[in-house]
């Protein structure tokens, strides 16, 4: 009964993070920029922002106009272009991953039926769940270093201009973390306790002779 309850609380947790995970890919605020001085427009105070599909400008009004990266790869950063990679390959894996935990269950009648079978499969889903894990937190950390080592540049105006990360990757560490969290408990509860097969052990036949 508890390797059950593991199994589903991992189970949770990967749904979870995988909902997280697709968020987080189409999120605008994965990073936005820090812009300061006298001669800064309105603007360029309230901030701009990117995401890994497209850059917006926040203006005075409150409204936010974004528009989207170019299709062509070479004109596209190859860090998004590998976090892109990374995020859409844990969503996948994530999916079927989710798939074979579910069969792993003991309650659920489709799949194997034995016990050794079911928690093989549990084992499987459970290192699926470890690789999204790891695919969204390398990810996350990735774009974080790249936003961190860029340089501050002026921008068309003249004014400090830097990049600072933003929500979406932080959400996505946090996502890549609970993937992990949750590849342990599926694993926890899959483990099979195989049945010690105890020997008796006879006294042997004593003949006595007269």
């Amino acid at each position: 009964m508890v390797n059950t309850c593991l199994q589903v609380a991992g189970w949770i947790l990967g749904l979870l993070s995988w909902g997280a995970t697709v968020g987080m890919l189409m999120s605008e605020k994965w990073k936005h920029s820090s812009i300061t001085g006298d001669m800064a427009s309105a603007v360029d105070q309230q901030g701009r922002h990117e995401g890994l599909w497209s850059s917006c400008n926040a203006l005075p009004s409150g409204e936010t106009h974004c528009t989207l990266m170019p299709i062509e790869i070479t004109n596209i950063s190859g860090v998004v272009i590998g976090v892109r990679a990374l995020l859409i390959l844990a969503i996948l894996f994530g999916v079927i991953s989710a798939v074979v935990i579910l069969f792993a269950f003991k309650f659920i009648s489709h799949g194997p039926q034995d016990v050794q079978s079911k928690a093989t499969l549990g084992k499987y889903g459970a290192a699926a769940f470890l690789l999204c894990g790891v695919s969204v937190t390398v990810a996350g950390f990735w774009y974080v270093v790249d936003v961190y080592m860029a340089l501050p540049m002026p921008d068309s105006k003249g004014n400090p201009f830097s990049w600072t990360t933003g929500e979406g990757v932080q959400m996505t560490i946090a996502a890549g973390i609970l993937w992990l969290v949750a590849s342990v408990l599926v694993m926890l509860g899959s483990r099979h306790h195989r049945d010690v097969v105890r020997y008796e052990t006879k006294a042997p036949l004593t003949q006595e002779y007269i």
